[in-house]
């Protein structure tokens, strides 16, 4: 069993992903689209949704034993609000610190080799393109 640890910071199996991708439809979604999944299955969705697609979650609820999250393709231009102080601290890799309220771009950039789409986001940040987490940032529709 072939584990994805090493290269994302999650454990969890190829076999797994496959179950969960299958399980959910995860390589149909292709817009906007509601997802259900049960709660013991939560947290892996979110990896393989992250994993396999270009897909912003949001809207998260929980129904006791489900949960529900709205999923929207991530493009050139989306903006994500800053909701919690982006530091050296916690972002070593940024050149300044970004203040709560701030409203960053999302761009698209392969070349950017050291974002991980699991833990973030590539945000248009002063100095160019830099991740961004996730627990840090909110989508602002348009």
């Amino acid at each position: 069993m072939s584990r994805l640890m090493r290269k994302f910071g999650y454990d969890i199996s190829n076999d797994r992903v496959n179950e969960l991708t299958k399980k959910y439809h995860i390589n149909m979604i292709a817009g906007e689209e509601l997802v259900e999944v049960v709660l013991e299955d939560w947290e892996d969705v979110v990896f393989t949704i992250r994993y396999k697609t270009s897909h912003y979650i949001h809207d998260v609820q929980n129904f006791g034993n489900v949960v529900t999250a709205k999923l929207v393709p991530l493009v050139e231009g989306m903006r994500f609000e800053i909701i919690e102080p982006v530091t050296k601290a916690n972002h070593p890799w940024l050149m300044e610190n970004v203040v709560v309220g701030d409203v960053l771009e999302y761009e698209p950039n392969s070349v950017y080799g050291s974002i991980n789409r699991y833990q973030g986001l590539s945000l248009k940040v002063k100095e160019g393109v830099s991740q961004i987490n996730f627990s840090h940032v909110r989508w602002v529709p348009s």
